[in-house]
Protein backbone atom coordinates (compact mmCIF):
# COMPACT_ATOMS: atom_id res chain seq x y z
CA UNK A 1 0.00 0.00 0.00
CA UNK A 2 1.23 3.66 -1.04
CA UNK A 3 1.45 6.28 2.18
CA UNK A 4 -0.34 8.82 1.80
CA UNK A 5 2.32 11.25 2.72
CA UNK A 6 5.88 11.19 1.14
CA UNK A 7 9.20 13.10 1.54
CA UNK A 8 10.75 13.99 -1.62
CA UNK A 9 14.51 15.96 -2.18
CA UNK A 10 17.38 17.09 0.24
CA UNK A 11 16.38 17.26 4.29
CA UNK A 12 17.41 21.25 4.31
CA UNK A 13 14.34 21.56 1.44
CA UNK A 14 11.43 19.36 2.27
CA UNK A 15 8.87 18.82 0.06
CA UNK A 16 5.40 17.14 0.88
CA UNK A 17 3.48 15.47 -1.99
CA UNK A 18 -0.41 14.05 -1.08
CA UNK A 19 0.00 10.36 -2.70
CA UNK A 20 -2.88 8.32 -3.23
CA UNK A 21 -3.64 5.33 -1.72
CA UNK A 22 -4.67 2.18 -3.18
CA UNK A 23 -8.09 2.11 -2.47
CA UNK A 24 -8.21 5.31 -3.59
CA UNK A 25 -7.16 4.95 -6.89
CA UNK A 26 -9.47 1.92 -7.25
CA UNK A 27 -12.48 3.63 -6.28
CA UNK A 28 -11.32 6.42 -8.81
CA UNK A 29 -11.32 4.26 -11.16
CA UNK A 30 -14.32 2.27 -10.64
CA UNK A 31 -16.04 5.62 -11.33
CA UNK A 32 -14.46 6.50 -14.78
CA UNK A 33 -12.00 8.72 -13.64
CA UNK A 34 -8.41 8.80 -14.96
CA UNK A 35 -6.26 10.11 -11.51
CA UNK A 36 -2.93 10.52 -11.30
CA UNK A 37 -1.57 8.84 -8.37
CA UNK A 38 1.44 10.74 -7.08
CA UNK A 39 -0.24 13.85 -7.77
CA UNK A 40 -4.44 13.50 -7.01
CA UNK A 41 -5.37 15.23 -9.94
CA UNK A 42 -6.63 14.30 -13.63
CA UNK A 43 -4.55 13.15 -15.64
CA UNK A 44 -4.39 13.76 -19.26
CA UNK A 45 -4.48 11.47 -21.97
CA UNK A 46 -6.63 8.23 -22.75
CA UNK A 47 -8.51 6.73 -19.46
CA UNK A 48 -6.84 4.90 -17.25
CA UNK A 49 -9.72 2.19 -17.87
CA UNK A 50 -10.70 1.49 -21.54
CA UNK A 51 -14.17 0.40 -22.46
CA UNK A 52 -15.09 -2.77 -23.79
CA UNK A 53 -15.23 -3.53 -26.81
CA UNK A 54 -18.48 -4.17 -28.19
CA UNK A 55 -19.34 -6.25 -31.91
CA UNK A 56 -20.58 -2.70 -33.24
CA UNK A 57 -16.25 -2.06 -32.93
CA UNK A 58 -15.72 -4.38 -35.61
CA UNK A 59 -18.55 -5.91 -38.14
CA UNK A 60 -17.77 -9.46 -38.77
CA UNK A 61 -15.18 -10.19 -36.73
CA UNK A 62 -15.03 -12.55 -33.83
CA UNK A 63 -17.95 -12.71 -31.20
CA UNK A 64 -17.41 -10.83 -28.08
CA UNK A 65 -17.94 -13.77 -25.55
CA UNK A 66 -14.92 -16.01 -25.55
CA UNK A 67 -14.80 -19.41 -25.30
CA UNK A 68 -16.46 -22.16 -26.73
CA UNK A 69 -19.85 -21.37 -25.83
CA UNK A 70 -18.87 -18.20 -28.36
CA UNK A 71 -19.54 -20.57 -31.38
CA UNK A 72 -22.84 -22.19 -32.37
CA UNK A 73 -20.71 -25.40 -33.69
CA UNK A 74 -17.38 -26.86 -33.57
CA UNK A 75 -17.27 -25.75 -37.25
CA UNK A 76 -17.99 -22.04 -36.93
CA UNK A 77 -14.73 -21.87 -34.41
CA UNK A 78 -12.01 -20.89 -36.16
CA UNK A 79 -9.66 -22.93 -33.56
CA UNK A 80 -10.83 -25.75 -34.42
CA UNK A 81 -9.58 -28.53 -36.40
CA UNK A 82 -13.12 -29.51 -37.49
CA UNK A 83 -13.25 -25.98 -39.66
CA UNK A 84 -9.59 -25.94 -40.73
CA UNK A 85 -10.51 -29.09 -42.15
CA UNK A 86 -13.40 -28.55 -43.86
CA UNK A 87 -11.70 -25.23 -45.35
CA UNK A 88 -8.73 -27.18 -46.36
CA UNK A 89 -10.69 -29.56 -47.99
CA UNK A 90 -12.70 -26.69 -49.44
CA UNK A 91 -9.45 -25.47 -51.17
CA UNK A 92 -7.67 -28.95 -51.63
CA UNK A 93 -10.63 -29.61 -54.31
CA UNK A 94 -9.62 -27.30 -57.16
CA UNK A 95 -6.07 -27.11 -56.87
CA UNK A 96 -4.79 -30.67 -55.55
CA UNK A 97 -3.03 -33.08 -58.07
CA UNK A 98 -4.06 -36.39 -59.53
CA UNK A 99 -0.61 -37.39 -60.94
CA UNK A 100 2.83 -36.74 -59.65
CA UNK A 101 6.07 -36.98 -61.43
CA UNK A 102 9.27 -37.90 -59.40
CA UNK A 103 13.20 -37.34 -61.08
CA UNK A 104 15.95 -38.63 -59.02
CA UNK A 105 18.64 -37.25 -61.04
CA UNK A 106 22.12 -38.63 -59.45
CA UNK A 107 25.81 -38.71 -60.65
CA UNK A 108 25.20 -41.99 -61.77
CA UNK A 109 21.51 -42.51 -63.10
CA UNK A 110 18.40 -41.28 -63.67
CA UNK A 111 15.64 -42.52 -62.43
CA UNK A 112 11.90 -41.00 -63.15
CA UNK A 113 8.67 -42.68 -61.89
CA UNK A 114 5.20 -41.57 -62.69
CA UNK A 115 2.45 -42.32 -60.50
CA UNK A 116 -1.10 -41.27 -59.75
CA UNK A 117 -2.56 -40.23 -55.99
CA UNK A 118 -5.73 -41.52 -54.24
CA UNK A 119 -6.68 -39.44 -51.33
CA UNK A 120 -8.34 -39.99 -48.60
CA UNK A 121 -11.27 -38.25 -46.50
CA UNK A 122 -8.98 -37.04 -44.05
CA UNK A 123 -7.93 -33.86 -45.26
CA UNK A 124 -4.71 -33.88 -43.35
CA UNK A 125 -3.31 -36.95 -44.35
CA UNK A 126 -1.18 -36.63 -47.73
CA UNK A 127 -1.92 -38.87 -50.88
CA UNK A 128 -0.81 -42.22 -51.28
CA UNK A 129 1.01 -42.70 -54.26
CA UNK A 130 0.45 -45.55 -57.13
CA UNK A 131 3.15 -46.23 -59.55
CA UNK A 132 2.36 -46.78 -62.71
CA UNK A 133 5.83 -46.83 -64.41
CA UNK A 134 9.50 -45.86 -63.55
CA UNK A 135 12.44 -45.70 -65.97
CA UNK A 136 16.16 -45.48 -65.57
CA UNK A 137 19.02 -44.95 -68.02
CA UNK A 138 19.37 -48.49 -67.67
CA UNK A 139 16.11 -49.48 -68.88
CA UNK A 140 16.11 -47.37 -71.99
CA UNK A 141 19.02 -48.88 -73.42
CA UNK A 142 21.95 -47.31 -72.06
CA UNK A 143 24.92 -49.35 -70.31
CA UNK A 144 27.45 -48.35 -67.45
CA UNK A 145 28.82 -45.21 -67.49
CA UNK A 146 26.25 -43.94 -70.25
CA UNK A 147 23.36 -44.26 -67.97
CA UNK A 148 25.04 -40.98 -66.31
CA UNK A 149 24.55 -38.96 -69.43
CA UNK A 150 22.36 -36.02 -70.63
CA UNK A 151 20.74 -38.76 -72.86
CA UNK A 152 19.83 -40.79 -70.84
CA UNK A 153 17.71 -38.67 -68.85
CA UNK A 154 16.09 -37.07 -71.35
CA UNK A 155 15.33 -40.44 -73.03
CA UNK A 156 13.39 -41.20 -69.35
CA UNK A 157 11.44 -37.99 -69.69
CA UNK A 158 10.38 -38.07 -73.39
CA UNK A 159 9.14 -41.71 -71.99
CA UNK A 160 7.20 -40.09 -69.03
CA UNK A 161 5.76 -37.36 -71.03
CA UNK A 162 3.40 -39.71 -73.51
CA UNK A 163 2.50 -41.76 -70.54
CA UNK A 164 1.12 -37.86 -69.53
CA UNK A 165 -0.19 -37.55 -72.75
CA UNK A 166 -2.50 -40.61 -72.47
CA UNK A 167 -3.83 -39.79 -69.12
CA UNK A 168 -4.78 -36.50 -70.58
CA UNK A 169 -6.59 -37.98 -73.07
CA UNK A 170 -8.28 -40.12 -71.66
CA UNK A 171 -9.17 -36.91 -68.48
CA UNK A 172 -8.88 -33.82 -70.66
CA UNK A 173 -10.56 -31.61 -67.66
CA UNK A 174 -9.18 -33.15 -64.61
CA UNK A 175 -5.26 -34.10 -64.80
CA UNK A 176 -2.75 -31.87 -62.81
CA UNK A 177 0.94 -32.94 -62.56
CA UNK A 178 3.50 -31.85 -59.74
CA UNK A 179 6.74 -32.73 -60.26
CA UNK A 180 9.73 -33.33 -57.22
CA UNK A 181 12.98 -33.08 -58.40
CA UNK A 182 15.88 -34.48 -56.18
CA UNK A 183 19.46 -34.20 -57.44
CA UNK A 184 21.77 -32.03 -59.22
CA UNK A 185 22.58 -35.00 -61.91
CA UNK A 186 22.77 -34.44 -65.78
CA UNK A 187 19.37 -36.04 -65.97
CA UNK A 188 17.75 -32.83 -63.88
CA UNK A 189 18.64 -30.75 -66.97
CA UNK A 190 17.53 -32.93 -69.47
CA UNK A 191 14.55 -33.05 -68.11
CA UNK A 192 13.64 -29.43 -67.38
CA UNK A 193 15.12 -29.08 -71.24
CA UNK A 194 12.98 -31.66 -72.87
CA UNK A 195 9.59 -30.04 -70.97
CA UNK A 196 10.43 -26.61 -72.09
CA UNK A 197 11.48 -27.95 -75.98
CA UNK A 198 8.90 -29.78 -78.24
CA UNK A 199 8.52 -33.20 -76.73
CA UNK A 200 6.70 -31.39 -73.74
CA UNK A 201 4.57 -28.76 -75.52
CA UNK A 202 1.47 -31.44 -75.23
CA UNK A 203 1.93 -31.87 -70.95
CA UNK A 204 2.58 -28.44 -70.59
CA UNK A 205 -0.54 -27.33 -69.26
CA UNK A 206 -0.87 -29.69 -66.99
CA UNK A 207 2.12 -29.14 -65.26
CA UNK A 208 0.44 -27.41 -62.07
CA UNK A 209 4.14 -27.22 -59.79
CA UNK A 210 7.53 -28.32 -60.13
CA UNK A 211 9.15 -28.58 -56.48
CA UNK A 212 12.78 -29.41 -55.29
CA UNK A 213 13.25 -31.83 -52.64
CA UNK A 214 16.95 -32.22 -53.23
CA UNK A 215 18.29 -32.61 -49.62
CA UNK A 216 21.63 -30.50 -48.96
CA UNK A 217 24.01 -31.74 -46.12
CA UNK A 218 25.75 -29.10 -43.56
CA UNK A 219 28.28 -30.44 -41.85
CA UNK A 220 27.73 -34.02 -40.15
CA UNK A 221 30.15 -37.04 -40.88
CA UNK A 222 32.33 -37.73 -43.96
CA UNK A 223 31.12 -38.54 -47.21
CA UNK A 224 31.32 -41.73 -48.53
CA UNK A 225 33.77 -41.77 -51.42
CA UNK A 226 32.75 -40.86 -55.23
CA UNK A 227 32.05 -44.33 -57.23
CA UNK A 228 34.10 -44.94 -60.21
CA UNK A 229 32.90 -46.72 -63.31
Amino acid sequence: MLCRRAVVGHPASVRHINVMTVQDLLLAQSQGKSINPLTGRPATGQPAVPKPKTAEHKVGGPPVVTGPAAYNSPESNPLSGKFMAKDLAGVRAGIRPTHRFDCVASRNNTITTFSSLTYSQDPFRPPTSNVLAWFSGGSVGFKKAQRATFEAGHQCAVRVFKLIEEVKAAHPDDTRVHIYFRGFGPGREATKTALLAAEGENIRDTIKQVIDRTPIKIGGTRAKKMRRL
